[in-house]
């Protein structure tokens, strides 16, 4: 029987990654 090995990373201040986007919502219908 193989053995399963599984890691979790966590996020921290040094490893997130924002990636923000800029949208231009002029004339649009915004929400749901």
């Amino acid at each position: 029987m193989s053995k399963l090995h599984f890691t979790t990373k966590h996020a921290n201040a040094a490893t997130v990654q924002h990636n923000w986007h800029v949208v231009d919502g002029t004339n649009q219908t915004v929400g749901r």
